[in-house]
């Protein structure tokens, strides 16, 4: 099932005014999200379980029922809701991270104590410690996919280019046209048309040289590693730091990875979820 947010908005009841343009997500999405010490996951009936550490709450549930998109920061999480496309956010308050902005969003990335997102005018927009950044927004409006590093953010242009912004961003821009981006401590990777990777920034743990070769078809960045689903296999292959295992991906096929702090896990064709990464720095994430 595909809906439509389109721009300009005018509630749907007559069509977009004027000229505009339209964002598209999918609503049944199956994903998982891994955060420092928590774990969240997005069922194909838009139900969702958390587990993990529990000190601020964040693995609770939400005040909606149905989130299209489910996100785990440091300790709090956020979701999109199916209905409006609104944002909730629960969990730890230290940077008023429960103080979303207004309006409908396509796309959210969580920091540490900060969040990003695309509203369905293309536009984005910052909560939490992200408020007190210097460090502009983009100004364009025409942006399609958000993801959140320690104290940064990074955006892909309708053309496919980078723009990163706020404290520490491991690259101002990246020109190209890159159909995935996933921003981790102090470095940031992008997924071309082609399913090629590049990474920016810190390469102490090699999360930069180290970007494996190939396709594909889609990518996340953690703390110091990150982790890609290869085209074709759909096998999960991790690089960078692997002080607790994170480079140990089981076996076998995945439609989707991400990677936390420490922890990585992904989803099975079947929705079933392994988690990886938990060794001297288990909360109970790891399921």
């Amino acid at each position: 099932q595909i809906s439509c947010i389109a721009s300009p908005w005018d509630g749907f009841e007559d069509g977009p005014v004027g000229e505009g343009w339209v964002q598209v997500h999918q609503d049944a999405k199956s994903w998982v999200s891994a955060g420092r010490d928590h774990t969240c996951t997005n069922n194909f009936d838009l139900s969702y379980d958390c587990w993990g550490d529990n000190s601020f709450g964040q693995s609770n549930q939400g005040p909606s029922v149905n989130y299209y998109q489910l996100e785990v920061g440091g300790d709090f999480t956020c979701g999109i809701t199916q209905n409006n496309g609104g944002l909730d956010c629960w969990g730890d308050q230290a940077a008023n991270q429960h103080l979303t902005p207004l309006g409908s969003f396509v796309d959210m990335g969580l920091g540490t104590t900060h969040g990003c997102a695309i509203a369905s005018t293309g536009e984005a927009v910052v909560w939490g410690s992200a408020l007190a950044w210097t460090d502009p927004v983009p100004s364009t409006s025409l942006l399609t996919a958000v993801s959140a590093g320690q104290d940064y953010c990074c955006a892909l242009e309708t053309s496919g280019a980078l723009d990163c912004w706020g404290f520490g961003k491991p690259v101002d821009s990246a020109a190209g046209s890159y159909r995935a981006v996933a921003a981790g401590d102090a470095h940031v990777c992008v997924l071309d048309q082609s399913g090629n990777i590049s990474c920016y920034g810190d390469d102490t743990y090699n999360q930069v040289s180290g970007a494996p070769l190939g396709e594909f078809d889609s990518i996340s960045a953690g703390w110091r590693h990150s982790c890609a689903v290869q085209t074709g296999t759909n096998f999960v292959t991790c690089w960078g730091d692997n002080a607790h295992g994170q480079l140990t991906a089981p076996t076998g096929q995945f439609h989707q990875v991400d990677a936390g702090w420490y922890h990585s896990c992904a989803k099975r064709p079947n929705d079933t979820v392994e988690c990886w990464g938990c060794i001297d720095h288990d909360s109970g994430q790891c399921g």
